[in-house]
């Protein structure tokens, strides 16, 4: 065997130390791996099928993403959990991209900004009067009723409480 002397003795003398090696065969790693294919409206294509649709489609769901634009489909690996996260960004997609479509849209549907607040609005169509407020985290909902204690307080006969 080789002791650490042997091997300084060696390396001073000019002679590399040797390290046995055995090639690996990684060729069955991706053989059990949940394999789908997604048909694509050949439409939708031009829009979805970018490089950088492509690397938000793996970073969001972490399965491995390759395109078939000839095919107009998309063929996903991973776990079955990457392969369903990705499925289902897909299906958000196709089912948004019926009522129009371009590669932003795509994108924000694949990667959806995180939303902090929103700005709700009643424009009543009758003597009602106008409400609006900002929900957040913080505030998550508006009180609509005759109590005083509410957002938006309406005092009329039809309103119960």
């Amino acid at each position: 065997g080789m002791t650490g002397a042997s091997i300084a003795r060696r390396e001073a003398e000019g002679a590399e130390p040797h390290v046995e090696t055995t090639p690996m065969d990684f060729s069955r790693l991706t053989r059990d791996t949940p394999t789908r294919a997604i048909p694509v409206p050949k439409g939708l294509v031009q829009y979805l099928m970018t490089p950088e649709n492509r690397q938000v489609l793996t970073e969001e769901s972490g399965a491995d993403v390759e395109w078939a634009p000839d095919e107009a489909s998309v063929k996903l690996r991973g776990s079955q959990e990457q392969v369903k996260r990705a499925t289902r960004l897909l299906q958000r997609v196709l089912m948004h991209c019926h009522w129009g479509k371009n590669e932003s849209k795509v994108r924000r549907l694949l990667k959806p900004r995180m939303v902090e607040s929103a700005m709700i609005r009643l424009s009543p169509m009758s003597t009602l009067r106008q409400a609006e407020k900002l929900l957040s985290a913080a505030a998550p909902t508006m009180g609509i009723g005759k109590d005083k204690a509410n957002d938006v307080v309406i005092q009329d006969a039809i309103i119960s409480r």
